[in-house]
């Protein structure tokens, strides 16, 4: 089996090398395999990155700068909403459609790419565990970007291991608000955006998302990292 696979491998390698740039790009291009609504898809997305995000890309990289009046227009396209109900304002993507457009948005900038697909995330865990009432008044204004929203589990004593995270949340019954305490580190978006879902510890052990608005009381942010793009 692995001999029948290199030799097929060395077989196309060498069909690339042997046709003109015309073709050997033909052979490379993102659209084979793809039925013809999902080319119009990626064709789509990549016309927008070109015309919104490249141009721009490597200046917003080096100074740095979050381009939101371009990020804001990927909205007008759906790009905000990959998983969330058409009735709700998204695009009701499978994953595989998903990947297409990200692929296709990732050749104008990364960086801007991978802020939206944290976004759409956010949209599709709401959409997936929120309430009625939850789903009814976030998901339409987070697909047409007029909040941005940012996913909270990466602590600075845990890293991404959502098991051992410290941030604990406690129900105050007298207000009927939960209080949380904790730290977050590396979370893209943040002081940006407008929506938070932090992972946080009940008293009962147990973990959970809370949606925490960009005003709440005691919530502040720390440095801004000096990194190479996202």
């Amino acid at each position: 089996m692995m001999r029948g696979t290199l030799f097929n491998l060395r077989q196309a390698y060498s069909r690339i090398l042997n046709t003109d740039i015309s073709t050997a790009i033909e052979l490379c291009s993102p659209l084979l395999g793809l039925d013809s609504e999902q080319c119009e898809l990626y064709t789509l997305a990549k016309d927008f990155a070109q015309k919104e995000f490249r141009p721009n890309a490597n200046e917003w990289d080096q100074k740095p700068i979050f381009p939101i009046s371009n990020y804001r227009k990927a909205s007008s396209l759906g790009f905000a909403g990959f998983f969330v109900p058409k009735v709700l304002g998204g695009m009701a993507l499978n994953r595989t459609n998903s990947i297409i457009v990200v692929e296709a948005l990732a050749t104008g900038c990364v960086a801007t790419t991978a802020m939206l697909t944290i976004h759409n995330a956010c949209a599709s865990t709401i959409n997936l565990f929120g309430t009625d009432e939850q789903r009814a008044t976030y998901l339409p204004r987070l697909c047409n970007l007029d909040i941005k929203a940012s996913f909270c589990l990466t602590e600075p004593g845990s890293g991404s291991d959502a098991g051992s995270l410290q941030t604990r949340a406690d129900f105050d019954t007298s207000t009927g608000e939960y209080v949380i305490n904790g730290g977050k580190a590396f979370i893209s978006g943040a002081g940006m955006s407008d929506l938070y879902l932090v992972m946080c510890r009940e008293a009962s052990g147990g973990i959970s998302c809370l949606l925490v608005p960009l005003q709440s009381q005691g919530l502040s942010f720390g440095q801004v990292e000096k990194k190479m793009g996202w």
